[in-house]
């Protein structure tokens, strides 16, 4: 075994046994949360995307679907981070019956955006102003690979502002009471294995 296999083995062990935990301790619900944060990110690390680029996407989710507090006129407004869209996006990719070309798109996307990005700011994604992430993504909207990658990420966004919450996004139906819908009935049961709570 080679030295870099270490930590990935490590991780492994310590998510097995967190999750022996859990199934033994129904009651831990902080234990469950940190199971289950483990498990997302050994399978980040498979699916090839560092932690930088989970940086990276979560600032593109966010810029493209920011919060805005409610005014007088208008009621509050959820963004990418109310509606989970991140741990959606995770849970989506965990998915066996998911395309391989749709994570392929997203880690040649994320990869190509931030060589951009370091090339015209010198600086990463996360850490430009909203107006310098618009330029670079109106910018990288112009190439095959950005109009896909960005057509894709919207694609994400809207299930998880308007999808069952038994899906893993729209957080008790966050989505649905902003934009005055009554979704049918009965919901499907939410299902433990892919609560973000």
């Amino acid at each position: 075994m080679n030295n870099l296999d270490k930590p990935m083995k490590r991780r492994r062990f310590l998510a097995r046994s967190l999750q022996g935990l859990v199934l033994g301790a129904s009651s831990l619900s902080a234990l469950e949360a940190a199971a289950r944060d483990l498990q997302l990110q050994l399978a980040s690390e498979e699916m090839g995307i560092s932690a930088g680029q989970w940086e990276a996407l979560a600032a593109v989710l966010d810029h493209l679907l920011p919060s805005e507090p409610a005014t007088k006129d208008q009621p509050f407004r959820p963004g990418a981070r109310d509606v989970q869209a991140m741990g959606y996006l995770k849970l989506v990719l965990r998915d066996p019956k998911l395309d391989p070309e749709d994570t392929r798109l997203l880690q040649e996307g994320v990869t190509a955006l931030e060589e951009r990005c370091l090339k015209r700011f010198q600086r990463r994604f996360p850490d430009l102003s909203s107006s310098e992430q618009e330029t670079l993504l109106r910018d990288f909207e112009k190439t095959l690979l950005g109009e896909r990658w960005l057509g894709e990420m919207l694609d994400f966004l809207l299930e998880a502002l308007l999808g069952d919450p038994s899906r893993g996004g729209n957080p008790d139906g966050m989505g649905w009471k902003w934009l005055g819908i009554t979704p049918g009935f009965p919901l499907p049961p939410r299902n433990s294995r892919d609560s973000l709570k």
